[in-house]
């Protein structure tokens, strides 16, 4: 190791005090779904993602999706009800639960 590098290593931290924000500026949450959209930030899986939007909480569904598609069981269930137009919802939550028998049935039209 270098001298130079030894000082830079052995230096104190130096605290900084952060100035408050203005008074104009008033903080709120962004749902993650916005987040997404202004940082530009695509899905690895479109169509999953695509699925996901139905769900209520679209960011678990396409979690569960993801986990769920590697399963070729799960898989054609999902299919399924795709084809037919039945709740996504409903079929994940069940298939996560390792309910195969009554995912089944929820995918049928």
């Amino acid at each position: 190791m270098t001298e130079e590098f030894k000082t830079l290593l052995s230096r104190e931290p130096v605290r900084r005090e952060v100035p408050p924000p203005p008074p104009e500026w008033r903080p709120r949450v962004v749902d993650l779904a916005t987040l997404w959209r202004e940082l530009g930030v695509e899905p690895m899986f479109p169509e999953l993602y695509d699925l996901a939007t139905t769900c209520p909480d679209v960011f678990d569904c396409y979690r569960k999706l993801v986990a769920l598609w590697d399963d070729e069981r799960s898989r054609d269930i999902i299919f399924k009800a795709a084809w037919t137009g039945a709740d996504i919802a409903k079929v994940v939550d069940l298939l996560w639960r390792g309910k195969y028998k009554e995912a089944e049935e929820a995918a049928k039209p």
